[in-house]
């Protein structure tokens, strides 16, 4: 009889063999569980960004162009 840790590492290595079976490995077990983590944090990475707005001072040729905060209100724009 062996060492027990012998069936441990064949039980192992059947595993990632059915892993690569299906097209999936560690690498990519990995970059799926990255992608749903960045998913769950995509609003708290985006708090305190505005979307801004280009609004144009002039209508001739040489019209300055300033980005405002569309959070910002109209009257104050």
């Amino acid at each position: 009889m062996g060492p027990p840790h012998k069936s441990r590492v064949g039980q192992l290595n059947r595993q990632s063999l059915s892993r690569t079976d299906e097209g999936k490995g560690p690498k990519e077990d990995a970059l799926v569980e990255l992608e749903r983590l960045l998913e769950q944090e995509r609003l708290k990475l985006q708090f305190g960004v505005e979307e801004l707005e280009i609004i144009y001072l002039d209508k001739e040729e040489e019209a300055r162009e300033i980005w405002v905060g569309k959070q910002m209100l109209s009257d104050l724009r």
